[in-house]
């Protein structure tokens, strides 16, 4: 439901664009979402899985749509595409090293046309991982870093970006949610010793 509202945000912004790009496009639900409910000549998916590309082909085709295997640390990888209006990068740049992560923004930056939006999306690492400051890295194993609000906007800036609007997908009192959290960390750890760290339990309070 979260990944299907940021999508639903993106298009109540960018109603009409020519060219717009999902960066990376995963299992292209996204892709077809914008594809179907934005005016446009057409949406490109992109990702670095081979076979996420090869699914979202058979079970997102249109006319307005497509998907190409793309490294977006790699500019050689993103040569050729046509200049994006819009650009939507949503839960990606954590899977970077944050010494990549110049280096993908750059490239993004490389697509768009001038007058283009970048809409992107990150977990609030101290929310999304509180316990990363009991164990010094992030919860989810393919994230390398999680961003706070003022690490999110810092990162954009310092590489070229203007940031125009800072959101929350959902309110979290941060006073009771951390209370909570360090009241719940015994169990948690009792959990993470006994159960998969993919258990509700090990996500507590999350």
């Amino acid at each position: 439901v979260e990944h299907q509202a940021r999508y639903a945000y993106a298009v109540s912004k960018i109603q009409r664009a020519a060219i717009i790009v999902d960066a990376a496009s995963g299992s292209g639900w996204g892709t077809k979402y914008l594809a179907k409910n934005t005016q446009n000549e057409l949406v490109i998916g992109l990702d670095f899985d081979q076979e996420a590309v090869c699914e979202s082909k058979d079970s997102n085709s249109g006319p307005n749509i497509c998907f190409q295997r793309a490294d977006l640390l790699n500019p050689k990888s993103l040569a050729g595409l046509p200049k994006a209006n819009a650009i939507v990068s949503y839960e990606t740049m954590e899977h970077f090293p944050k010494n990549q992560v110049g280096q993908y923004l750059n490239n993004l930056s490389a697509m768009m046309l001038d007058d283009g939006k970048l809409y992107i999306s990150s977990p609030n690492g101290p929310f999304f991982s509180h316990y990363q400051i009991h164990q010094g890295k992030p919860w989810y194993k393919f994230n390398h870093h999680e961003y706070t609000p003022e690490e999110m906007v810092e990162v954009l800036e310092t590489n070229g970006w203007k940031v125009l609007e800072l959101l929350g997908q959902r309110y979290v009192d941060p006073v009771k949610y951390f209370a909570l959290a360090r009241s719940l960390h015994p169990i948690r750890q009792v959990a993470l010793t006994k159960l998969s760290p993919d258990h509700r339990l090990a996500r507590l309070p999350f």
